[in-house]
């Protein structure tokens, strides 16, 4: 079972269970989700998140409870930026910059238009391996598949939906999708290395994850994940995605660095 909830320790602490009983490292999105959560809960209302950087420090451990901690680094008059640290078991695991901001009413918005695929309703659902434990929160759908390559591809592109239990403790539409970002971004760099999910001598670590929110995601919705690499090598991979809503709206772009490598 997953559960993301969170709850206030007071003093810009809260407390969130790692997502499962099941043993097992901690989903970075589930980090992501509750941190942004915690931020959140100490701005002002007419603040929306417009971006944020993170850094995995350390392997959580899917047994303990994280506390976050939230540090005001500055309140401006229509901005405001927070750092959220978490920690398991005495020791940091993960750290967040986030930044805030009021709408500032302009209605133009200039972006590349959503790709060409086909809908979620014409496609059939992923079941992800049975010890993704955070998995069970989510609906899937890809439309090709990293291990299904076609010379002519260059993406990924995959629909994601949360399901409504999770969304309801996660709370806000931006922090549904911070969760979701992390779940399939890595699809871009086993397209470009020829990578098969199957093949259990890959590795694919976070290292970091940035996204850039431009539109509030609606809630309950499925999105469309267009996911890319834009380098391999040395071990290592940079991954980007742009999220889209049904409609068609930039809703966010990603990006994340991860160790990716075959285990000798």
């Amino acid at each position: 079972m997953v559960s993301a909830e969170l709850l206030s320790l007071g003093e810009h602490r809260f407390v969130g269970p790692a997502q499962t009983e099941t043993p097992h490292q901690v989903f970075g999105g589930h980090f992501i989700a509750q941190a942004l959560l915690a931020a959140l809960n100490t701005t002002a209302e007419d603040q929306s998140v417009h971006s944020l950087h993170s850094y995995f420090l350390k392997p959580g451990d899917s047994s303990a409870d994280i506390e976050y901690q939230v540090e005001k680094v500055r309140d401006g008059r229509s901005s405001s930026t927070r750092q959220v640290i978490a920690q398991q078991n005495g020791g940091d695991v993960f750290r967040l910059m986030a930044s805030f901001s009021r709408e500032r009413g302009e209605t133009t918005q200039l972006y590349d238009a959503m790709p060409n695929v086909p809908h979620y309703d014409e496609l059939s659902d992923y079941v992800f391996e049975s010890d993704w434990a955070w998995a069970d929160g989510l609906e899937c759908r890809y439309v090709n598949l990293p291990g299904e390559k076609r010379s002519e591809e260059a993406d990924v592109c995959v629909w994601l939906r949360i399901k409504e239990d999770i969304a309801g403790q996660l709370q806000h539409p931006n922090v549904v999708l911070a969760y979701l970002s992390d779940a399939t971004v890595g699809d871009g760099v086993f397209l470009r290395k020829g990578w098969s999910f199957d093949d259990p001598s890959l590795r694919y670590l976070s290292l970091d994850h940035s996204i850039w929110f431009h539109r509030l995601a609606p809630l309950g919705q499925w999105l469309l994940f267009e996911q890319s690499a834009d380098w391999v090598g040395a071990g290592r991979g940079l991954a980007r995605t742009r999220v889209f809503s049904e409609s068609g709206d930039l809703l966010a772009s990603c990006a994340q660095e991860a160790l990716a490598y075959e285990k000798k």
